[in-house]
């Protein structure tokens, strides 16, 4: 499952006016309501009947219990009340939930075993503790993909364009290159770009959201952003939350001499601050990540960056500075399941795959093949 099909379900799942479970079962909007939808699921998407003509056995859902964690945003919710729905009804688990807000700390938690599976893991934001817990202290292991891509990136409203298209360049064509080219990093090298943005008056938005700045990068060109955007030199990039960035967006301002500010309102704080800015037809430019519902809910452009290599990120320091060798994009991330080394058995062995209209797929354990589809 690519990341676009992802997002594609994200948003019908979040548009859909049904209200009762449906095989595939709804993703609820929360921990609670996911883990509602899970106990209904799981009495209508498999039925026994069902299970025996696949050949799958036993399906009287007898065998030990195995503890998911649910996490707070909608791919992973999805993924967890699939893998749930799956590992009770093929596989004979008793399930259990847990909650996360976040994937820090994720594998300490299965570790100390106040869980015992994990979907959706960003290996490349966690991995000092990946080392730790999969390779050093072998108390997690990691089991795999989990089917579909991660990335993070920048992103424009798909209007950037018109704002761009009236601005007062040298020449009319000039302006129509600029406009059309808003979703091309080198758009942000021209003076007017860099101006329309930095002259942006939040200050009304923050304090009628009741937005708490958490953290901010400046390059030493740049002058420190204001809300007010008096004085502002620099464009300021909202981002969400700072201990998620490794430092690549930072690194990528100094080395290619960017005229970006960044700062950080928490994942809530950007997602209202961006969606004030997208209902008045303002300029933003803001990082995120993919999959999620936020972007796939709203009209956006990705904001390319050069190409992603490995060599750019030979020397990524993971500071937030800006020192380091990352001057390309953000990589695409395999995301991964993780489990509990000690992980119980499951009752019946099965390889259960996932498969969407992509024919991506995501396995659980080993042995028979059953298919679903999830569109």
């Amino acid at each position: 499952m690519n990341r676009y099909t992802l997002n594609l379900l994200l948003a019908l799942a979040y548009t859909s006016s049904a209200t009762g479970p449906t095989c595939p079962c709804e993703c609820g909007t929360s921990q609670t309501t996911l883990k509602t939808k899970f106990e209904t699921a799981t009495t209508q998407c498999l039925s026994n009947t069902v299970l025996s003509n696949l050949g799958i056995s036993p399906a009287d859902r007898k065998g030990a219990s195995v503890k998911f964690e649910i996490q707070t945003w909608p791919s992973q919710q999805i993924s967890t009340l699939v893998g749930g729905i799956l590992a009770k009804e093929a596989m004979g688990y008793q399930i259990e939930w847990t909650c996360g807000s976040s994937g820090f700390n994720a594998l300490a938690r299965i570790a100390n075993k106040e869980t015992d599976c994990l979907i959706e893991f960003w290996l490349d934001t966690y991995y000092p503790d990946a080392v730790n817990y999969i390779n050093t202290q072998q108390a997690v292991v990691n089991a795999g993909f989990a089917g579909y891509t991660g990335r993070a990136g920048l992103y424009i409203p798909q209007y950037t364009e018109s704002l761009y298209s009236a601005l007062s360049l040298t020449s009319a064509d000039f302006t129509n290159f600029v406009a059309n080219s808003a979703d091309f990093w080198r758009s942000h090298q021209i003076p007017e770009v860099i101006a329309l943005y930095a002259s942006q008056n939040d200050s009304a938005i923050i304090s009628s959201l009741g937005l708490t700045l958490e953290y901010s990068f400046t390059p030493p060109w740049c002058k420190p952003w204001n809300s007010t955007g008096i004085g502002n030199n620099c464009a300021d990039v909202k981002a969400e939350v700072s201990a998620y960035d490794r430092g690549q967006l930072h690194q990528v301002i100094i080395n290619r001499r960017l005229n970006w500010t960044v700062s950080y309102w928490g994942t809530a704080g950007v997602q209202s601050y961006v969606s004030a800015k997208i209902t008045r037809t303002e300029p933003i430019v803001f990082k995120y990540w993919e999959p999620t519902k936020f972007i796939a809910s709203n009209s956006l452009h990705r904001l390319s960056l050069p190409a992603y290599t490995q060599l750019c990120y030979s020397n990524n320091t993971n500071s937030l500075e800006g020192a380091g060798s990352v001057d390309c994009d953000y990589p695409t991330i395999s995301l991964r399941k993780d489990e509990s080394a000690t992980t119980p058995s499951s009752p019946t062995p099965t390889v259960i795959y996932v498969t969407t209209t992509s024919s991506s797929t995501f396995t659980l354990h080993h042995s028979l093949s059953l298919s679903l589809s999830l569109s």
